[in-house]
């Protein structure tokens, strides 16, 4: 699935593959994964591809994108 992700968004670095690529990664607990997209990640988030705001928000927090 890895493999995948990372064509479409070679190809298409839009917000939407990079944020749903990293909602299966926190999914997966890749957090290796998950760290490097939030590197690219911007705001806003976009829900409908984490399912929720507060779900960004967790998965961004394991990585360190987010204080508590």
């Amino acid at each position: 699935m890895r493999e995948g992700f990372d064509d479409v968004i070679a190809r298409y670095p839009d917000q939407w593959n990079l944020q749903n690529y990293a909602s299966f990664a926190c999914d997966a607990d890749d957090d290796e994964t998950l760290a490097k997209l939030f590197e690219r990640i911007r705001e806003p988030s976009l829900d409908v591809a984490w399912r929720s705001r507060a779900r960004y928000v967790t998965c961004g927090r394991r990585v360190g994108k987010f204080k508590d």
